[in-house]
């Protein structure tokens, strides 16, 4: 692929050469890089930053640091996105510079992610650099701080804990030390999480962030919550959150906990939310759960939910041959398209021509066509 088809793929928009690049043959780099170099800066510090990736050499540093200082608005991600890549050492003065160009609405956020990629010893300038966030995100900030909690100084430590401190109302000075729970000595770390079960057994769900600290709990304790937050309709992206934050086992006692009850009585995003993050080698039985307990919309999506991603799974769902879920199978693939493995498309298609539903044999044939 010579330079003018790279430069009419870089037309495509700006994201299509950065995405390319990670897949095309080595022969076509110096063309892509060439092409690169025609983008704007934006566009062009992208595209370098995924050639650096490809290539694993600091070669061209200095020209994506020249193109993500001119690239406007994007400028504070793409000098993030370049100390990413870069030795940690030489990390420091970029990472402060792309907090400091960013705006009051992505401070916060930038000035997270600076504290994930930050060498220890460059914690201490960054954390003087929350004095420029609002002071409603600073406990985003705090929670990057806290991930790293074996790593900090003793001096960033104290000053992240002196963050955690400062807020006078009650409610401020809970969420800062819900993020920084990791920070907090064994007996604030007892009072933080003894608030925040207590505020869940009151059904107080809105009493500040009580939801970050859930992980924490005692097990019996935390499925329980995921269980209440599931089976409530009000609480989808709660319960998901909740659902990402747990380990496997977890996730699979929430599964057994809701599997045997009545399916009127489990909202149905919830139960799927559940069953896309179950372990792998628990979804060849859950897949058996669904096929005999629900029926017709719910069963297809159930499926959906448990097979996006598990070429396994999905194959032996149409291996075990006729049967009576069969057309929720066709319709679960309908669901997964263009995202269905090669490997399941000929089963696929071999159960749609013995199918009875002439529509839906069609459909899926088209679909997989």
């Amino acid at each position: 692929m010579g330079y003018a088809s790279m430069r009419q793929l870089a037309g495509g928009g700006p994201a299509v050469l950065a995405a390319l690049i990670p897949s095309l043959p080595e022969a076509s780099l110096p063309a892509a890089e060439a092409a690169a170099r025609s983008l704007r800066p934006a566009d062009r510090a992208a595209a370098l930053l995924a050639l650096r990736d490809r290539l694993g050499s600091a070669r061209l540093d200095d020209e994506i640091l020249a193109a993500a200082r001119d690239a406007g608005d994007m400028a504070p991600s793409l000098l993030i996105d370049w100390a990413a890549g870069a030795a940690p050492g030489d990390r420091r003065p970029v990472l402060l510079e792309a907090v400091r160009a960013a705006d009051e609405w992505e401070r916060a956020s930038a000035l997270a992610r600076a504290v994930e990629l930050a060498a220890p010893d460059g914690l201490a300038a960054l954390l003087a650099e929350c004095a420029r966030v609002n002071g409603d995100e600073v406990p985003e900030v705090i929670a990057a701080f806290a991930a790293r909690s074996d790593e900090l100084p003793p001096d960033v430590r104290a000053g992240v804990l002196r963050l955690v401190r400062r807020p006078r109302g009650r409610d401020a000075r809970a969420t800062r030390e819900v993020a920084a729970l990791a920070l907090l000595d064994a007996a604030d770390r007892e009072r933080v999480l003894g608030a925040a079960i207590r505020a869940w057994a009151d059904g107080d769900w809105g009493a500040g962030s009580w939801l970050a600290t859930v992980p924490s709990w005692p097990p019996e304790i935390r499925v329980q919550a995921a269980l209440d937050l599931v089976g409530n309709e009000e609480m989808g992206l709660e319960a998901e959150d909740l659902l990402d934050a747990l380990a496997p086992g977890d996730v699979l006692a929430v599964y057994r906990g809701l599997v045997h009850r009545p399916a009127r009585d489990v909202p149905r995003e919830g139960f799927e939310a559940v069953l896309a993050r179950l372990p792998a080698d628990a979804r060849p039985a859950a897949v058996a759960d669904v096929e005999r307990r629900l029926r017709g919309k719910r069963r297809v999506a159930a499926l959906a939910a448990l097979v996006r991603g598990e070429e396994a799974v999905l194959r032996a769902g149409f291996a075990a041959g006729p049967g009576v879920a069969t057309d929720d199978w066709l319709r679960a693939i309908a669901a997964l398209v263009p995202d269905v493995p090669g490997s399941v498309v000929p089963l696929a298609i071999k159960a749609a021509r013995r199918t009875g539903d002439p529509r839906l044999r069609l459909g899926t044939l088209a679909l997989l066509a």
